[in-house]
């Protein structure tokens, strides 16, 4: 009898212990899933008022600097042109 007793006794400890878990679960969940949402907000946030912003000021940047590039790379070339052509003919 002592042994069924502690049978019994181990599986009702188990299915408790069992609900337990289970209800810790979804009190993390419960927990962690605003707190998910309020990451990706405040990361949404950032990228708004820190990384549009930046975004728009290197491609003005970009195109700001563009002709100056231009100038520095296309220049050297048609002058190295140029000389190629007055030693041919």
């Amino acid at each position: 009898m002592a042994v069924i007793e502690l049978v019994v006794g181990l599986s009702v400890m188990l299915a408790l212990i069992a609900v337990g878990l289970l209800l810790l679960k979804f009190v993390f969940a419960a927990v962690l899933l605003p707190l998910k949402l309020a990451c990706f907000l405040v990361k949404a946030l950032f990228l708004l008022v820190v990384g549009l912003p930046m975004l728009l000021l290197l491609g003005g940047l970009l195109v700001t600097a563009m002709p100056l590039v231009l100038v520095l790379i296309v220049l050297p070339l048609c002058l190295l042109g140029a000389l190629v052509l007055s030693i041919l003919h």
